[in-house]
């Protein structure tokens, strides 16, 4: 309690964090690594979505892990997969590794990533995972980066930096667009992956430019802490000899733990733009 106590001199406290640390839970976390899975975001059908996760007693408690279970679900929470990996040493931390294939399109996935003490406590993680249709790229692949200018507002955290409509530069975020076919209502039908995020959707299509309306991917932003940000972005594809030029409005919402506060970022006013080349091989 003194440690709390103390803890929360020096920050702005979330209630909810708070009552977190007073219940002892114990301890689950998402590794990251390559090819590894940390947050919601979207893949491609036939995507192995690869976790590792870290289980550990809480810090306080002390109290040994009893169980640990995985499970996959769709939004009407049929159940798709379910794994309760065993462990060597309840009294210590363990990592696990977890697979599943996204093998529907149109669907989302919902990945729960619990673990219970043996004093009945628990603990867990939900990643949201939306799986989308392979476009054929029967009118090309264009690739590049592009940058993407706004303003980042946080609440207040003592002791650390606030952001009070601040612009943000982040930069050369890498695109790639799947340009497939077009039927008769005028919709291209476009697959698009953004930092490590990909969907397909058909869009409106007037002449030689694509709407690419409320997109959503996630974009990692760095303050005093590193944030994950899901991004709504609608951008206008403009197609010419072989350049597909992007521009286009974004905003979005994140938010992060820090010590016992949690902080929540909003990007406003965003702007994108950039060039994507088309692949010529």
């Amino acid at each position: 309690m003194a440690c709390v106590i103390g803890m929360m001199t020096f920050t702005s406290c979330d209630p909810s964090a708070i009552n977190d640390l007073m219940k002892q839970k114990p301890e689950i976390s998402l590794l990251q690594g390559e090819d590894l899975f940390t947050h919601n975001t979207g893949v491609s059908v036939g995507t192995e979505l690869n976790f590792q996760v870290k289980v550990a007693p809480n810090s306080s408690s002390m109290s040994p892990i009893a169980n640990v279970k995985f499970t996959v679900k769709d939004l009407n929470g049929n159940l798709l997969k379910s794994e309760s990996p065993e462990f060597e040493d309840p009294s210590v931390e363990n990592i696990f590794d977890f697979s599943f294939t996204a093998e529907d399109s149109e669907t989302t996935y919902v990945f729960t990533f619990t673990v219970t003490d043996q004093a009945s406590k628990s603990n867990e993680i939900i990643v949201n995972v939306i799986s989308s249709e392979v476009v054929e790229p029967i009118n090309g692949i264009y690739s590049g980066l592009i940058n993407l200018h706004g303003y980042i507002t946080t609440n207040e955290i003592a002791g650390h930096e606030t952001y009070n409509h601040e612009e943000k530069e982040l930069n050369d975020i890498p695109v790639t667009i799947y340009f497939g076919e077009t039927n008769e209502q005028g919709q291209a039908h476009i697959g698009i992956e953004v930092e490590d995020t990909y969907m397909s959707f058909w869009c409106p299509m007037e002449g030689n430019t694509i709407d690419l309306n409320e997109f959503v991917y996630y974009q990692s932003v760095e303050l005093f802490v590193n944030v994950v940000v899901a991004v709504t972005a609608n951008i206008d594809c403009e197609v010419e000899d072989g350049v597909m030029t992007l521009s286009g409005t974004a905003e979005g919402i994140g938010e992060a733990t820090v010590l016992l506060a949690k902080l929540d970022v909003k990007l406003e006013e965003g702007t994108l733009e950039g060039t994507l080349v088309e692949a010529t091989e």
